[in-house]
C-alpha cells in the first residue's frame, strides 16, 4: 500500500550499500525516509464498479491518516486499529476526477485509470467557477446566456450557437426538438433539478417532457418505456436520471 520515499523529491528510495537510503533522483543518501501511499482499489456507483489507482494525497483523504501512521498501526502486535482504520473507508461516498491514459509497455497496450482530486460527498462544488455557476443557476432572473457569460464567455458562445441550432431545427422540421427525462421513483432531490432543466429548455426553445415511473417498476418495464420514447419521432433526446432503484437496474 505504500513505498519508501525520499523526503525531498518523494521518489522511491532503496537501502544504501553504506548507511541510510539512496535516492536516484537526488543522487544522494538520506538518513531516513517517509512512506507514501500507492495502491489500487475498487469503487462503485449506480453505473457499475471499476478499479482505480490511488496515490498519496487522495489515499490520505480516503483512509484518514498518513502512510506512516497506518504502517505503525500495522506493525503493532494487535492489528485491530489497523483493520478498523481500513474499514472506515468502506461504503463511504467520495467524489473523484478520474484520469484515464493508454500506455504501451513491451508492445502490450493497456489502460491506466487513476482517481484524482478526491473529496467527500458534501464537497460537490470544487472550483470557484462552479460555485459561481451554481449561484447563477439559482437566480431565475437571469437568462442562461447571461449566467454563462458571468462564468465563462466561451460557454456563452456555445449556448448562443445552441439557440441558433434549435431555431434552425424548428424552421426545418416545423417543430422544436424535444428532450425526454425519465425518472424512476419519487426522490425529493430530483424536483429542483427537473424544474431547473425544464426552465432552461424552455428558454432555448427545446420542448421538455418528464416521464415519471414508479419506484418499484421492474427493469423490463423501464427498458420498454425508454424504447417507446426512442421510437417516437417527436423525441430527439432521452435522458435517464441516475441512480436507479435496484428493481430497475
Amino acid at each position: 500500500m505504500s513505498y519508501r520515499a525520499c523526503k525531498t523529491c518523494n521518489k522511491k528510495v532503496t537501502e544504501s550499500t553504506g548507511k541510510g537510503y539512496w535516492c536516484a533522483r537526488c543522487q544522494k543518501d538520506e538518513e531516513s525516509f517517509t512512506l507514501r501511499y500507492v495502491f489500487s482499489t475498487k469503487f462503485s456507483d449506480a453505473t457499475g464498479e471499476a478499479w482505480f489507482s490511488i496515490f498519496h494525497e487522495q489515499a490520505e483523504i480516503l483512509l484518514g491518516c498518513s502512510a506512516d501512521e497506518l504502517a505503525k498501526m500495522k506493525s503493532q502486535e494487535e492489528t485491530t486499529n489497523f483493520l478498523c482504520q481500513l474499514k472506515k473507508a468502506k461504503w463511504v461516498s467520495f467524489l473523484f476526477r478520474i484520469c484515464v491514459a493508454r500506455t504501451e509497455y513491451k508492445n502490450v497496450k493497456r489502460q491506466n485509470s487513476a482517481a484524482n482530486n478526491c473529496a467527500t460527498s458534501q464537497h460537490l462544488i470544487e472550483t470557484s467557477g462552479e460555485q459561481q455557476l451554481l449561484k447563477c443557476l439559482c437566480n431565475s432572473s437571469k437568462t442562461l446566456t447571461e449566467m454563462a457569460t458571468q462564468v465563462d464567455r466561451n460557454a456563452a458562445t456555445r449556448i448562443s450557437q445552441m439557440i441558433a441550432n434549435v431555431r434552425s431545427f424548428n424552421q426545418t422540421h416545423g417543430k422544436p426538438p424535444a428532450l425526454a427525462l425519465v425518472t424512476v421513483g419519487n426522490k425529493k432531490w430530483f424536483e429542483s433539478y427537473i424544474s431547473l432543466l425544464k426552465n432552461r429548455c424552455t428558454e432555448v426553445g427545446i420542448r421538455f417532457l418528464h416521464v415519471e415511473l414508479a419506484g418499484e417498476v421492474p427493469k423490463a418495464q423501464c427498458v420498454a418505456r425508454v424504447r417507446d420514447l426512442n421510437q417516437d419521432p417527436d423525441i430527439q433526446d432521452i435522458s435517464v436520471q441516475l441512480p436507479l432503484p435496484d428493481t430497475a437496474k
